[in-house]
């Protein structure tokens, strides 16, 4: 689940921990490797300097420009109340926010995530993330007193139940940006808009500053910045009225690839996992770039609002929901087709929402979040939460129960 805006993201967070009460057991992780904890010998990607570099001239300040090529395909879908026989899932999943726990498919097993602070486990943004393998579940402990969030505390668990021992880890208070290819992490260990971004490899300890210059300024505001997976480039946004700016560096030499300006908000970037390529959402519209300089954009006109952009792990399709969470949309990455997917009630004309969009580790299948009641409205009101399996290539959808509180949240590979 997508969520940029880091006060009102507590704000909810705390209110789910009120509402939200949760019974049950599963069985909790125990197993810690110790790590010890130092500074890389290597030399940081950007060196942290007090003289800074110079501006680099503009490769690319493209225009941007619809591609008329994209052709948009609703596709209603019948929801089955059973998985088909045919279809044999593998994998484990990430399951619940109070009390959460995996869940491997096939065995139904369960082991609990360790969670030492008085919060849940959170999927908004920069607080979760699944490393490339998707092996490996590196999540935010958040430590709330009252109002106010005194600690996040870094954690890390394995696909199956291998829990890192990162106590040593000095930082108390953090944000994860992803993982990188090469299984390290990401972290943004700034407060609000001062940010100060680590690579940290948990498993070794070693870790580096990774801080463009720019960002050493406290008086510069920057709605979202994003390092791509392989660490070559930093995409940074920033809000303004009338038009936001969108800007992407070289990380070592901090030369300006791009510099591009779009509407008053600029409301989500993500990198494709390979690297190849920058997807951003706009009010209207989500924007590919690819990254052989920046030069090569296709534009696809949303009639909606865009937000929660997931790639597939293969980098070759991207699905987001729309503002109003109404639509679950699926692009190619390639020029070709965008389809929106909708449920075809046979019994029921339902309303639906949708959030927290992820993929299956092989990239065939879609799970989605949902909630739905029957409309129009009745009393006393009904309705019920439960998960969205797509199946892509089948083009099939299936019903999969789940309350609010043990909705699944990622979909891991077998250990």
């Amino acid at each position: 689940m997508k969520f940029s805006n880091r006060q009102i993201k507590t704000s909810l967070l705390t209110l789910n921990i009120w509402i939200l009460l949760v019974s049950g057991c599963v069985t909790e992780n125990t197993v810690h490797p110790t790590v010890t904890f130092k500074p890389s010998a290597i030399l940081p990607i950007v060196a942290d300097t007090s003289t800074p570099l110079p501006m680099a001239s503009i490769i690319s300040s493209p225009t941007i420009r619809p591609t008329p090529t994209n052709a948009t395909e609703p596709m209603c879908l019948n929801l089955d109340d059973q998985l088909s026989p045919d279809l044999h899932l593998t994998g484990v999943w990430v399951r619940g926010n109070i009390k959460p726990y995996l869940e491997n498919i096939e065995t139904k097993a369960r082991i609990g995530i360790p969670l030492n602070g008085n919060s849940g486990l959170s999927v908004y943004d920069n607080d979760f993330a699944v490393s490339s393998d998707k092996k490996w579940l590196a999540y935010i402990d958040i430590y709330i007193n009252g109002n106010k969030t005194n600690k996040q505390i870094l954690r890390a668990i394995s696909s199956s139940g291998y829990s890192l021992d990162l106590n040593q880890w000095p930082a108390d208070f953090q944000w994860i940006d992803k993982w990188s290819r090469s299984r390290e992490l990401i972290l943004d260990l700034g407060f609000f808009s001062i940010r100060k971004f680590t690579l940290l490899n948990p498993f070794t300890g070693k870790y580096q500053i990774i801080q463009p210059s720019r960002l050493n300024n406290s008086d510069s505001y920057y709605s979202e910045i994003s390092f791509s997976p392989d660490l070559k480039y930093v995409a940074s946004t920033s809000a303004g009225y009338p038009t936001g700016k969108l800007e992407i560096r070289d990380t070592k030499t901090e030369e300006i690839l791009l510099d591009g300006i779009g509407d008053y908000g600029w409301d989500e970037i993500a990198w494709s996992p390979d690297s190849s390529k920058l997807a951003v959402a706009l009010d209207s519209s989500v924007i590919l770039y690819a990254s052989d300089n920046f030069k090569h954009e296709l534009m696809y006109q949303i009639s909606d609002s865009n937000e929660q952009l997931v790639w597939a792990p293969d980098s070759t399709k991207i699905v987001f929901i729309g503002y109003g969470n109404k639509d679950i949309t699926v692009l190619d990455a390639q020029p070709g087709k965008t389809t929106i997917y909708c449920i075809d009630d046979q019994q029921y004309e339902y309303d639906y929402d949708w959030e927290n969009p992820f993929w299956s580790p092989d990239g065939g299948y879609l799970i989605v979040n949902g909630y739905r009641h029957i409309v129009p409205f009745t009393y006393p009101f009904k309705g019920e939460t439960f998960d969205l399996l797509i199946d892509i290539k089948q083009s099939r959808a299936f019903y999969l129960p789940a309350k609010s509180s043990s909705y699944r949240e990622a979909w891991l590979a077998v250990p």
